[in-house]
């Protein structure tokens, strides 16, 4: 039975903004995947490609989620900016640490990702939710391409 390391919750970790909601529930999905992945023993290729997968789910999202900011004036833009692209960075690094056969290394890995996401989305995500839902009720911009959603998160 696949386990939630991260469970969203409506009241805890909305923003406001439907779309940045709904991209949040398919990176956790994301997330609760790859760690389901390590607990069954995937292969370390097979982590790598779905660490991968979360990762481009998570830039895509950030561009969406920085587009909503920037068009709704978020003073602190610069500084969200700068937590995303720390993220990407650390977080390519981890997929060596997804190991089953170094559990405690696989562990902070996760634990890493886990309270990134969590603190990110409760204090700077919530924070730009309020700012963007105070300011106006401009609708939210797409992506160049015309789409704000995000793919399925791997499984």
């Amino acid at each position: 039975m696949p386990k939630r390391i991260l469970v969203w919750d409506d009241r805890r970790h909305g923003t406001g903004s439907p779309v940045i909601d709904e991209q949040h529930r398919r990176l956790i999905a994301g997330i609760n995947a790859l760690y389901d992945g390590v607990e069954i023993g995937l292969p370390h290729a097979a982590l790598r490609h779905a660490l991968a997968s979360v990762l481009a789910l998570a830039d895509r999202h950030f561009a969406v989620e920085e587009a909503i900011m920037r068009a709704h004036g978020y003073p602190d833009l610069a500084r969200h900016e700068s937590e995303h692209r720390a993220l990407i960075a650390h977080a390519s690094n981890l997929v060596n640490a997804l190991d089953p056969a170094r559990p405690a290394r696989t562990a902070l890995a996760f634990a890493y990702l886990v309270d990134w996401a969590e603190a990110h989305i409760l204090q700077a995500d919530k924070a730009a939710g309020a700012f963007v839902a105070a300011r106006t009720q401009r609708p939210e911009p797409a992506l160049a391409d015309g789409s704000s959603a995000l793919p399925e998160p791997p499984r």
